[in-house]
Order: C-alpha cells, then structure tokens, then sequence
C-alpha cells in the first residue's frame, strides 16, 4: 500500500440532516452524518471514489489573539475572570472571553500579550493577593 500526504482545501457543500446508525467493526454503534465536500485539488491529483482521506474541518481561523487554557478561567461577581501575576501577588482580572474550543478559549479584552496568568486558580491557597512565584511556560 503507497501512501502519502497531500494536503489540499475544500468547501462543504451538503450536510445530510440526520445521522445513520450502523455497527463498527468492533460491534459498537455509531451515528454517521454524510458530508459532501467539493475539494479544491490541486493539479493532476486525482482521488479515486474508494480512496480514503482524513479530513479536517476548520470552521474558523483567528490570528494575532491571546488564547489561554479554559482551566484559567473563573466566575467572579458574575464575569468571566482570571488571576494575573502583578509584583508576586495574584491579582483578580474581569476578562472579555471570544471564540473557545474544549481546551482554550480566546480573551478580546482587558489582558494585554506578556501579562502572566495563573493556568490553575483552584490550587489550594491561591486568592486575590496571594504571594506567588510564577513559572513562565512556553
């Protein structure tokens, strides 16, 4: 068996509007939802109609934003907030959140690049002016 990797866009065009059950081969059940995608191939690739393809959906594409882990994140006084590291003492910040995903979530306001967030605000001891020794991580 060749294979290799070629990647290529596309564009969704159907989308069936109800999934069909059926057995996998382990005997588990599973809901399948057609998707027709009109590939953009590019010149003499030719895909054959018993190929298999991994596909990748990207439904929206955002640049120059700070992400954080959504772990980050907590309630306070009914907003959206996080603990920033400001003279080795864990400060409270009222955040703006965007676009998330399961893991991250984008923040479009009141948190500027370079500011250092505390990834873990449920770890015992840390509150609004806590002393702490920040790790910075890439």
């Amino acid at each position: 068996m060749i294979t290799s990797e070629v990647e290529f866009f596309g564009e969704v065009t159907e989308i069936s509007p109800y999934a069909q059950e059926s057995l996998s081969a382990l005997g588990l059940e599973e809901e399948r939802v057609k998707v027709t995608i009109t590939p953009e191939l590019p010149e003499r690739l030719i895909i054959g109609s018993r190929y298999k393809v991994e596909v990748e959906f990207m439904v929206n594409e955002l640049l120059d934003v700070i992400v954080i882990p959504q772990t980050a994140l907590f309630r306070y006084e009914g907003e959206d907030a996080l603990f920033v590291v400001k003279g080795n003492r864990a400060r409270v910040r009222k955040v703006t959140t965007g676009a998330e995903t399961r893991k991250e979530v984008v923040i479009t306001s009141r948190l500027e690049e370079g500011d250092l967030v505390v990834l873990d605000p449920r770890l015992d001891g840390i509150d609004e002016g806590s002393r702490v020794s920040p790790t910075i991580i890439n």
